[in-house]
C-alpha cells in the first residue's frame, strides 16, 4: 500500500534535541515537486510526522521504534483531556510505524493543531501495548503549513443538505483526487463543468445526489450492494468504474489516487 512506503532515513535527519514541532520543505529530486513535513521527536527514539508528499497526499504517521506487526494494528489515541478514540491503523513495511486512517487523518490533524499533547497506545501482534506521548508545542503553525501545501481546509466544510458521508469523503481528498472526482461525476452525467482542485458547493451537492440515488437500493440481498449499504462511501467507487470505461485517461490519471482515500 502506498502509505506504507516510509523512508526511515528521513527520521535520521531529525534534530535529536527538538522539543517543538518543526516544519521543513524539500524538493523531490525525481519530479521537482515539493515535499512538506512537520515533525517532533518523542522519548525512546519515537517520532510523530505529518506530511504532504510530492504528490500532494497528506498523511500522519507515528514511528513507535518497536516491531508491531505486518498487518493493521489497534491504535488508541487522545489529545489532552478530550475524547479517547480507537481504530485499526495500517503499519509500515518495516512494522514499526503506524499511519492514521484516511477517514480520520484530516480531523486528527486539526485537533493536533490546537492541543497540548497527544497520547497513543498501539497494540502489537502479541497483544502488548506500546504507549507513547508527543508534545504538540508548535504544532499549530507547523501542521497549518502542511494543510496549506495539501490544500486541506483548516476547518471541516459543511453545506446544507449534504450529509456526513459526503462531507467526510470529499474532505479527505487531496488536490489531484478532487480533480479526478469532479471528472468522474461529470462522466457519470452529474452537473459538474469545472475540473479544479477547488471543493465547490456544487461538487458536494452533486455527490450527495449520486449517493442518495444509490442508497435507494438499500437494503439489498445482493452481497456487493449490501456491503456498500453498510459503508456508503464505497458507492463512490462506482463513479470511477463508469468514468474509466468512458474515458481511458481516467484510469491512467486517477486509478492510483484511490489509495489516497
Amino acid at each position: 500500500m502506498k502509505l506504507n512506503i516510509l523512508i526511515i532515513c528521513f527520521f535520521c535527519s531529525f534534530n535529536s534535541l527538538a522539543n517543538s514541532w518543526i516544519y521543513e520543505q524539500k524538493k523531490d529530486g525525481f519530479n521537482d515537486n515539493s515535499e512538506h513535513s512537520a515533525y517532533i521527536k518523542g522519548k525512546g527514539g519515537t517520532y510523530a510526522l505529518a506530511q504532504c508528499d510530492s504528490n500532494s497526499v497528506f498523511n500522519i504517521q507515528f514511528f513507535i521504534n518497536e516491531y508491531l506487526s505486518r498487518k493493521a494494528v489497534n491504535v488508541k489515541w487522545r489529545i489532552d483531556n478530550g475524547e479517547t478514540n480507537t481504530s485499526a491503523w495500517n503499519v509500515s513495511t518495516e512494522g514499526t510505524t503506524v499511519f492514521s486512517r484516511s477517514d480520520v487523518k484530516n480531523q486528527l490533524g486539526r485537533q493536533m493543531r490546537s492541543g497540548s499533547n497527544i497520547l497513543l497506545e498501539v497494540t502489537d501482534y502479541r497483544g502488548t501495548n506500546h504507549r507513547v506521548k508527543f508534545s504538540l508545542r508548535g504544532s499549530s503553525k507547523a501542521i497549518s503549513s502542511i494543510y496549506k501545501a495539501c490544500d486541506i481546509s483548516m476547518e471541516a466544510i459543511k453545506f446544507d443538505g449534504v450529509g456526513d458521508v459526503v462531507s467526510n469523503y470529499i474532505d479527505r481528498m487531496g488536490p489531484k483526487s478532487t480533480v479526478c472526482f469532479s471528472k468522474e461525476l461529470a462522466l457519470n452525467n452529474y452537473k459538474i463543468s469545472e475540473f479544479s482542485n477547488f471543493k465547490s458547493e456544487k461538487l458536494y451537492q452533486q455527490a450527495q445526489i449520486f449517493l442518495d440515488k444509490k442508497m435507494k437500493l438499500c437494503p439489498s440481498g445482493n452481497y456487493l450492494i449490501g456491503r456498500r449499504c453498510n459503508d456508503p462511501k464505497e458507492f463512490f467507487f462506482d463513479l470511477y468504474v463508469v468514468a474509466s470505461k468512458k474515458d481511458v485517461a481516467i484510469k491512467r490519471e486517477c486509478g492510483s489516487l484511490k489509495l489516497e482515500l
